[in-house]
Formats: structure tokens, C-alpha cells, sequence
């Protein structure tokens, strides 16, 4: 079997008259009505989904440490969560209007091939954005060992200086055998 012969097994059927292509599919056309089936309440439960994580509690406690008092943290986390609302609100304009999606209003602000740019920019975007959550989630599973095994300071002793910030704590996970219990 060769790898033209794979790529046609993968390849997905598509819908319409008008065969895909690197300009036009069926996600870039226009939300016809019948596929538009978000509510309030989709949307009300996507926002609240997006928020309750832990960076956004680590907002309040981050300012707090940067010397603000507990209402000064509310009051900035507020009114930075209404200006970032209003560009939200105007991005999604196209889409509430016009039925819209991102790509089209991507392409017809930046071009055709502009808009790659965009891509581009969200996609590393995107990455930066997973190291953040993978080292929040990676702090949080140390705690939880560190609750578990007290001594785990003890057993793994951090080699880095004190200006980087980082431990060594993540070495357990790349090699089994540095932390062993010698027995």
C-alpha cells in the first residue's frame, strides 16, 4: 500500500457541490441557520469553562503578593476583565451579524495571504499558552507529592541557583530512577 493510498483511505468525503480547497471549505462559508445551536446558555457555560482554571484564581493571589490589597485586586481584576470584554465583543461582531466566522473576518481584514499571519500568531499563541498551563499543572502535582512524601525535598536536591526561578523538581518525571528509594 503506498502513501497515496493512504491519504485517499483518510480522506473525508466532502459535503456541497463545491470541492475543498485552500481557499474555500464548509467551515469558512457562511453558518447557515440550522447549524447555528448555541443559546445563552452554551455561550454563559463556555465563558464560565474558560475561566474557572487556576491561572485565573492565580490572578487575584499573584496581586495580592505584588502589594495590592484584597479590593484593589478585585477592582483591577474587573475592570482588566471589562476592557478585555469590549475587543471580544467587538471580534465577535462579524460573526453575530453577518454569521461570520473568524477565518472569513481574518481574511478580509488581512488578506488572503496576510491572514496567515494571524494563523501563525495564534498558533504560537496557543503553545505558549500550554507551557503555562503544563508548568501551573506540574506545580500543582509536586505540591501533591510533596503532601504525600514530606521529605521529597530531601530526596531530590535542587542544583539550580536560586536566580532562575525553576527547580529541579521535573527531573523525577524525565528519569524513574533519580529519585529511587534506596532501601
Amino acid at each position: 500500500m503506498g502513501l497515496k493510498a493512504v491519504f485517499k483511505r483518510l480522506e473525508v468525503a466532502h459535503e456541497g457541490g463545491t470541492a475543498p480547497s485552500r481557499w474555500i471549505n464548509n467551515d469558512i462559508k457562511p453558518i447557515e441557520n440550522g447549524r447555528r445551536t448555541w443559546t445563552f446558555w452554551t455561550y454563559n457555560n463556555l465563558w464560565i469553562l474558560t475561566n474557572t482554571n487556576i491561572s485565573s484564581y492565580m490572578v487575584g493571589s499573584s496581586l495580592i503578593a505584588l502589594g495590592l490589597t484584597w479590593w484593589e485586586a478585585i477592582i483591577a481584576i474587573v475592570f482588566g476583565a471589562l476592557i478585555s470584554m469590549i475587543y471580544i465583543v467587538l471580534n465577535s461582531t462579524p460573526g453575530a451579524f453577518y454569521n461570520l466566522g473568524f477565518p472569513v473576518a481574518n481574511r478580509y481584514t488581512w488578506g488572503l495571504y496576510g491572514s496567515q499571519f494571524v494563523i501563525v500568531n495564534r498558533i504560537l499563541l496557543s503553545l505558549v499558552w500550554y507551557a503555562v498551563q503544563a508548568w501551573i499543572g506540574g506545580s500543582c502535582v509536586y505540591v501533591l507529592l510533596q503532601s504525600m512524601a514530606p521529605n521529597l525535598e530531601e530526596r531530590i536536591p535542587n542544583h539550580m541557583p536560586a536566580s532562575t526561578g525553576m527547580t529541579t523538581y521535573v527531573i523525577p518525571f524525565s528519569d524513574p530512577n533519580h529519585c529511587r528509594v534506596e532501601t
